[in-house]
């Protein structure tokens, strides 16, 4: 009897613990299933910004696409004329309601091309137009997809940075 009972005992502990490497291997195969399930996450939404950004990323401010020291046009070629100039190393926008009338219609019609943004953002500020915080924080959201792509135009970059700062120092009086 003595025997049978240690014999039980002996067989109950031995259920109880590959219960508990059942237990342990079925959360371990959970969490490796959720990370699993995350970098396809991941990898969809990398597919989905290259699928939108990739041949705008390669575009410049002005509309072209630089290639082997040549400026290939595009559908925004020449977006500027007529609403922005660069004198040294600044841009002066026209901040007149056709202008932004033009800026925002040029969104409506290349909806992953951010450059329009900026005339945008700066001319509504300088109006004192709140407004100009939801394009900054739109242009934030696509310039920082923008930037994770190998082949951008740089100066992606530095408009991100430029938005970004302006965000920051909100309060203060803006010049187009």
């Amino acid at each position: 009897m003595v025997i049978v009972a240690y014999s039980q005992l002996k067989e109950a502990r031995n259920e109880r613990s590959n219960t508990e490497d059942a237990k342990n291997k079925a959360i371990a195969a959970r969490n490796i299933a959720i990370k699993a399930a995350d970098r396809v996450e991941l990898s969809e939404q990398r597919i989905d910004v290259l699928m939108k950004y990739a041949e705008v990323a390669t575009w410049t401010f002005w509309g072209n696409k630089p290639f082997k020291g040549l400026a290939l046009p595009t559908p925004v070629e020449g977006w500027t004329e007529g609403y922005i100039t660069k004198k040294g190393d600044e841009y002066e926008f026209k901040c007149a309601p056709e202008a932004l009338k033009y800026y925002k219609s040029m969104l409506v019609k290349y909806p992953y091309f951010p450059h329009p943004l900026q005339p945008l953002i700066r001319c509504l500020k300088a109006q004192g137009n709140e407004t100009w915080r939801d394009y900054a924080e739109k242009a934030v959201d696509m310039l920082e997809k923008i930037v994770m792509l190998p082949n951008r135009d740089s100066a992606y970059d530095d408009m991100l940075a430029d938005i970004r700062l302006r965000l920051e120092k909100s309060d203060e009086t803006e010049t187009p």
